[in-house]
């Protein structure tokens, strides 16, 4: 496996903001990567894929390569699979399909995809029919049309999983990989924005089952961390924090994360603030040491 990190948390730590022309990702990012330790990144695409010719990817991808970074995998936001209605379903599936041939031009492997939400102005906030069997057919129906173009650009399909989404359990994910039935089908593994407010402080059992469940259908994963509130409340919340600010069992998710991902699987520090990657990743390599694993 590969310890990665999100551009946008490098834009950050730059003082610039994300980038939509390609040319955002230039040498100064390439740079800034290598000197935080990092020799793979992910890269969050929202141009235009139609305006990001072959040659200038290549181009790109070199760039990073000539500072001893790897682009892991690529983030496709801009495309998500559910929409409020059928029209921009079906556009967000045509813009998908054309960002699996940026990956292919990048040397990436897995396409992490959000799922997106019936919500009419937002593709992360909740929405009544998220968890519908309608919501579940449609992902389907849009990853089985998917499925051939992945296959033909060599790249896996791997859906960004959460609570607000259709996928909000590993056992709706397995049957989403099950009912696709593609080669190319594969999950990002996210499993702080799985974890439920009754697993915070035993996440051991909550990841075995998860990864049980998963098998080696494992395209990548971020890599953050769970925690609750310290005030008591009657309605209690889990938040997102840093690797290692948390209770996740670090050493239960990196074992198995390495014994059944690819080799070359990017897992990704991602929703840090920028003073807390350098920990994260201290943090994430010191149990990766005492667990026998070594990055790539």
């Amino acid at each position: 496996m590969r310890l990665a990190v999100r551009d946008n948390l490098v834009f950050k730590l730059l003082g610039r903001p994300h980038p939509i022309e390609l040319s955002g990702w230039d040498t100064q990012l390439a740079a800034k990567t290598a000197e935080l330790g990092f020799r793979a990144i992910e890269v969050g695409l929202s141009g235009n894929p139609a305006e990001m010719p072959t040659a200038k990817l290549i181009d790109m991808r070199r760039l990073f390569a000539d500072h001893g970074v790897a682009i892991g995998q690529m983030w496709s936001e801009a495309s998500p699979l559910l929409r409020a209605t059928e029209k921009e379903r079906r556009a967000s599936l045509d813009r998908f399909c054309e960002y699996m041939r940026v990956a292919r031009d990048l040397g990436v492997v897995n396409v992490v995809v959000a799922l997106g939400t019936f919500h009419a102005t937002s593709h992360w906030a909740r929405h009544p029919d998220n968890w519908s069997e309608r919501a579940m057919d449609l992902l389907v129906a849009s990853f089985r049309a998917a499925a051939p173009v992945a296959e033909d650009m060599g790249v896996h399909m791997a859906p960004e999983c959460y609570r607000a989404s259709p996928l909000n359990s590993p056992w709706r994910v397995r049957q989403l990989i099950s009912r696709v039935n593609s080669p190319a089908m594969r999950v990002n593994v996210d499993a702080a924005n799985m974890i439920r407010f009754d697993q915070v402080y035993d996440t051991t059992a909550a990841l075995n089952k998860l990864f049980d469940l998963y098998g080696r259908d494992i395209g990548g994963g971020h890599a953050k961390d769970v925690t609750i509130p310290e005030e008591p409340t009657l309605i209690e919340t889990v938040r997102e924090t840093y690797a290692g600010n948390g209770t996740l069992d670090y050493a239960t998710f990196l074992r198995r994360f390495d014994a059944q991902a690819a080799p070359d699987a990017c897992l990704c520090v991602e929703h840090n603030t920028p003073e807390d990657v350098v920990p994260a990743k201290e943090y994430i390599e010191r149990i990766a040491g005492k667990e026998g694993l070594v990055f790539q």
